[in-house]
């Protein structure tokens, strides 16, 4: 039976509004960025921007990113590892500003 190693991380979604743990890729880059170091996703939640009406009602306004449990296959040399695939960020000046 295979061995497995498991990553926990979160997966940013807006730029700009970094927190101080999250990859700096978008979902897109860092999924397939995951993926290429042999990392399959077991979970994934989003993590929303949540708007409250007047009424009190709620409701999600924007994507903030994901957390994500990956697992991969253990090598019988590697304890462990972090996935070594980068990605450039690029800069989105026509991207509108986030409301605050």
């Amino acid at each position: 039976m295979p061995k497995y190693e498991y990553e926990h991380v979160y997966i940013q979604n807006i730029a700009g509004q970094e927190q101080p743990d999250a990859i700096p890729m978008d979902v897109r880059a860092g999924l397939n960025a995951w993926g290429a170091d042999g990392w399959e996703i077991v979970h994934m939640e989003a993590v929303w921007v949540w708007q409250t009406g007047e009424e009190g009602t709620h409701w999600p306004e924007t994507l903030r990113g994901y957390h994500v449990t990956f697992k991969r296959v253990l090598n019988g040399d590697r304890l462990t590892a972090i996935a070594t695939a980068e990605a450039e960020v690029p800069m989105e000046m026509d991207r509108p500003a986030m409301p605050s």
